[in-house]
Order: structure tokens, then sequence, then C-alpha cells
């Protein structure tokens, strides 16, 4: 079912009181697949993003988080785009309680989200690189410390969009500490 005006609105502003009737919140989505997680992170600033609002809807309905949307993008991808570290780390906490996913690798749930690739294969690192959003990096590479990325369908990794970005001296000191 596609959000209505009211319950789009709701989204974008972070009202959670609009959503506390609505069962099956996985089941309200654009056109394009956004969730109402979705919607608040793109249409806010990091200034008025609801820490509050997410945590609300992931009590309520805690599969959201990994709903991708139409180009395959999942809720981190865009609070790595948009710069929201603090939503990012409460996103990474979350899934990180759900079950391992992939005992024999040694894989736990946030992981494997962190490695999640949208439609032109790019996870939620190669987002907060592109934008710069440093504070974004340090969080997924703190989770993750030993993965390698692989390059997305530009053939860019993302230590190749750090270098582009002029902030590979920081990403070398903060991958030999």
């Amino acid at each position: 079912q596609v959000p209505d005006l009211d319950e789009y609105i709701a989204a974008v502003e972070g009202n959670f009181q609009e959503f506390i009737n609505i069962h099956n919140l996985e089941n309200l989505l654009t056109p394009n697949k956004n969730t109402i997680l979705h919607i608040h992170l793109t249409s806010t600033t990091s200034q008025t993003v609801s820490e509050e609002f997410v945590t609300k809807i992931l009590k309520e309905c805690g599969c959201l988080v990994l709903l991708p949307n139409a180009k395959r993008e999942t809720v981190l991808h865009i609070a790595a785009r948009y710069g929201h570290s603090n939503i990012a780390k409460l996103l990474l906490e979350h899934v990180k309680a759900f079950p391992p996913s992939d005992i024999e690798k040694g894989i736990g749930a946030e992981k494997k989200f962190m490695r999640a690739t949208n439609n032109e294969k790019d996870t939620a690192l190669h987002e907060a690189v592109r934008y710069h959003h440093i504070e974004v990096v340090k969080t997924l590479l703190e989770m993750d410390p030993d993965y390698s990325y692989r390059a997305n369908n530009a053939n860019e990794t993302t230590l190749y969009l750090a270098s582009q970005r002029q902030i590979s001296k920081w990403w070398l000191r903060y991958q030999t500490k």
C-alpha cells in the first residue's frame, strides 16, 4: 500500500504518532519501494533527522531496516549518503542483535548488512566516502575493519573513491592503527 499524503508528511517530519495504529509497516511503500525510513532519512538534514523516530519505527517493525528500495538501497545506504552517522550506528546496533547470518564464515548480521550492495554495486561505505561523510566512514570501518570492499559497477573501490576525494591520508592513518 502506498503511503497517503499525511503518512508521507509524517515520515518526512518524523511524526511517529501517525504510524501507531498501522500494522505491517513493511507494506507501506512508495512506488519506488521506499519505506518510511527511506523517506525520513532522505527528506531531512543531519540536524533534523530524528533518532527517536527511527528507534520507535524499528521497535514497531524491526524488519524495515533490511528492506531495500527499487534501487536495492537499504536505509544504511541512505544514512551513509546523507551523513547521518548517529543513525548509521543505530541501524548497525539494531541489526547486530539479529542472529548470525553466516556462521560458517563468521559473518554476523551487521557485517552482511554493511556489505549489501545496491544496483550499482555500491555499499554504504561507497556512499559515505563518495559524499565525504567521514564520521559514517569511521563507523563503518570500525564495525568491519578487515573486509576488503570490492569495486562497484564503475570499477571504483572505496579506497579509490577516498583517494579521489583526498581523504586517503586519513584512511591510511586509520587503517594502520
